[in-house]
């Protein structure tokens, strides 16, 4: 019997420094390939999955995915890694 996956784990902790000036000083997750950026892409493609437990780990920046997290998306959970540089 195969058991439904419910959950994702998004691992968004890093800096992104190997993007250079390409990501504004901003984590990966905001680079926009389209219209919204990576992260909100990601998360909706997980939701359209009917994934019912979606958890991003943070670390630099932290604070950005708090704010766009909080304003787009209800469902998601985020856990932050302060030690993400190690």
């Amino acid at each position: 019997m195969s058991e439904k996956i419910n959950t994702a784990v998004i691992l968004a902790a890093g800096m992104g420094s190997r993007l250079g000036k390409h990501n504004s000083n901003k984590p990966k997750g905001f680079i926009k390939l389209g219209v919204l950026p990576i992260i909100h892409e990601s998360i909706n493609k997980l939701i359209n999955s009917n994934l019912n437990n979606i958890i991003i780990v943070t670390g630099y920046k932290n604070e950005l995915y708090d704010t766009y997290i909080k304003n787009n998306f209800s469902e998601v959970t985020i856990v932050k890694n302060l030690k993400y540089e190690t």
